[in-house]
């Protein structure tokens, strides 16, 4: 079974109290490291009171940078248990920081690593996660008499109409899923062979993910 490219629809924030201490975990799609350092930069400014802003992050499409750091936490006791949350949910292109309040209470190493996953865990179940679906961009263009029954059969067929110019024919722009192996065939079928089919190029989009 393909495991699908999973990230973050948008920044996300989720709070607890454990023994006194406020947990506070954000996480957010990344799409750069320096999009990571801005976002790490933002988070000490605004909670530069806190005493600790452990944090990891994952990013490219084999995430093939991997970031994590406890942050003055005992080592081992954070930064691990927050990339651990990241990878077993097949997160991709996403970091996660926990910032931490301290309430007066020792947690322990064993304490700490349970509240710093369950942050993460936490903040990542509150999100919506989105999925990468591969497309393909096409144009179609079709004579007059053709467009008008075949537009609500293509808006219904492919994943989005994106654009449609009217000239001495129609054009529509349209992005199809790369493995809708049916589609060409389908399109010819409903226009007897009339339709002008031009692959523009190959695409990616992040749509929404159900659990």
């Amino acid at each position: 079974m393909t495991i699908p490219f999973l990230s973050l629809a948008d920044a996300i924030t989720s709070e607890q109290i454990i023994k006194k201490s406020r947990f506070l975990a954000q996480a957010t799609p990344i799409s750069s490291e320096q999009a990571a350092n801005d976002f790490l930069e933002s988070v000490s400014i605004e909670h530069k009171s806190a005493n600790h802003h452990p944090f990891a992050y994952v990013l490219g499409d084999n995430d093939e940078i991997t970031r994590q750091s406890d942050a003055g936490e005992p080592a081992g006791t954070s930064g691990s248990p927050i990339l651990n949350v990241i990878t077993q949910n097949h997160l991709h292109n996403v970091l996660i920081v926990v910032t931490r309040y301290f309430g007066g209470i020792k947690l322990g190493s064993g304490g700490l690593i349970r509240a710093y996953g369950t942050s993460a865990t936490q903040v990542v179940n509150t999100g919506q996660l989105v999925v990468r679906q591969a497309l393909t961009r096409f144009s179609i263009t079709l004579p007059y008499a053709l467009a008008e029954p075949l537009t609500h059969w293509l808006t219904d067929r492919v994943v989005t109409v994106e654009q449609t110019d009217y000239g001495a024919a129609v054009t529509f722009t349209v992005l199809v899923t790369t493995d809708d192996a049916s589609f060409i065939t389908d399109l010819t079928s409903k226009t007897s062979g009339q339709a002008q089919l031009e692959k523009i190029a190959d695409v990616f989009d992040m749509i929404p993910y159900e659990r």
